[in-house]
């Protein structure tokens, strides 16, 4: 190999390490700038509930139709959601012990991150689903904060988000979804559901549990901010489930076993739609 031949290849190599540079700095500046996006969120007033019923409602809706803990963990003390080529991303604590994100929070300021996706230093939640969250009622949402609240302190520090080159693109891009871009923020509570119409309430658990990866037409498809190796939601609607029987879905929703026996992929979170009661599984 000649000399100038070795001299045009170095020369080509800092080209593109001096290339990679540039483009790491200019993602690294894109996606902090679109991260740090700050929106002032007004609520209205919201009356927590202090009575045993209505903190056994939250729990249930946290542990089972919500299902919370697929994120924060099943002690709400945080979790992890991605760990893969787009870097580590960590739901927090929001419990009320040492470590916790949540410790100062306001009622408004729970409101904020979950029916807006926004923390209360105004930046938007990453991979939060506020964009189901807003769907809930007042009731609901006044029950979830209060068991949330009172829920058993875990003492574990929030472990940050670790952005690789590619999830820092990803979020430039809006393929690491911050909801609070997509939530109308003047949307007002909605009143609580019918519970005793089986459609009209399973309109609402669908609402809140299955549209934000299903879509709302329930058609699945490409879903933003799935982690590597998770299969695309699959197609749930009447004409795509025709050979299921009420009883395949329901221990599909709580075992992840599909009629044909194939289990499904475990970032479905029928371990936390297992406690759903049989009313809410045949409502939905």
């Amino acid at each position: 190999m000649g000399s100038r031949l070795r001299w045009r290849i170095g020369a080509g190599l800092v080209a593109l390490v001096a290339l990679a540079f540039v483009v790491n700095v200019a993602l690294d500046i894109a996606s902090r700038r679109r991260l740090g996006v700050t929106r002032v969120i007004a609520v209205d007033p919201l009356e927590l509930p202090t009575d045993a019923d209505s903190i056994a409602w939250g729990r249930h809706l946290a542990k089972s139709v919500l299902a919370c803990g697929h994120c924060h963990g099943d002690d709400l003390g945080g979790g992890e959601v991605i760990d893969g080529p787009p870097g580590k991303v960590y739901a927090p604590n929001i419990t009320s012990g040492a470590g916790s994100v949540t410790t100062s929070f306001s009622t408004s300021d729970w409101v904020r991150v979950i029916r807006h996706g926004v923390k209360n230093d105004g930046a938007g939640a990453l991979i939060m689903p506020s964009k189901d969250y807003v769907n809930l009622s007042e009731r609901d949402l006044a029950c979830l904060i209060a068991y949330v609240g009172q829920a058993r302190a875990v003492n574990r520090a929030t472990q940050g988000i670790e952005l690789s080159p590619l999830g820092r693109f990803l979020v430039v891009i809006g393929q690491l979804p911050i909801e609070a871009e997509a939530i109308d923020h003047t949307t007002p509570l909605p009143a609580s559901p019918d519970r005793e119409s089986a459609v009209a309430y399973g309109a609402y658990l669908v609402s809140v549990s299955c549209e934000g990866c299903h879509k709302r037409d329930l058609t699945g498809g490409s879903m933003r901010g799935l982690p590597p190796g998770i299969p695309n939601p699959a197609d749930i609607t009447r004409t795509a489930l025709s050979g299921w029987s009420e009883a395949d879905f329901a221990r599909a929703i709580g075992t992840g076993q599909r009629p044909d026996g194939v289990m499904l992929n475990a970032f479905m979170p029928y371990r936390s739609f297992a406690t759903m009661t049989p009313a809410e599984v045949a409502a939905i």
